[in-house]
């Protein structure tokens, strides 16, 4: 749904971590103050996708999925579309 993922570490890592960042939160930023100690785990690929940009009482953020009608209500007709993203990154 977002941007192109961060990835780092080798693509032939035997362990890999997906993160998704949180509510208004960016993948650079989120590597950046949270994850920076992870690079450094041999064999380790790290793996940082994007939410895409949402509109909310018109500010622009990054967010994974918005409230409906003012409640934040995630079934599958709002989670399908991430979950296949994820999946397609799984799959790489």
């Amino acid at each position: 749904p977002g941007g192109e993922p961060k990835e780092f570490g080798p693509s032939t890592a035997d362990k890999c971590v997906i993160f998704l960042h949180g509510f208004g939160d960016q993948n650079a930023q989120f590597l950046v103050d949270t994850l920076q100690p992870m690079l450094n785990i041999q064999g380790l690929r790290l793996i940082l996708p994007q939410a895409p940009e949402e509109t909310l009482q018109n500010q622009k953020l990054q967010s994974w999925f918005l409230p409906i009608n003012g409640q934040w209500i995630i079934d599958d007709r709002v989670s399908q579309p991430i979950s296949a993203y994820l999946h397609a990154m799984i799959r790489r």
